[in-house]
């Protein structure tokens, strides 16, 4: 009886090892595939941030005319 409850208790050490070892390597691929779309979001804000400033139109002092005008 005594064998069989040592041998019970080595599977489940084993078994709760492997699932350790799982949800690290699971932890570790989730953390890598979040760093991953947060560098791809940064290159896409840098790409519309440059897009932007690229086509914004900048107002200047409106002429005498009192209508404002806008240059490129």
């Amino acid at each position: 009886m005594a064998t069989t409850l040592l041998c019970a208790a080595k599977i489940v050490s084993w078994s709760m090892a492997e699932a350790v070892k799982a949800a690290k390597e699971e932890a570790d691929w989730r953390a890598k595939e979040a760093d991953i779309c947060r560098k791809r979001v940064k290159e896409a804000l840098d790409k519309v941030s440059t897009v932007a400033a690229a086509t914004k139109k900048k107002v200047v002092a409106p002429p005498k005319s009192g209508k404002p005008t806008s240059t490129a």
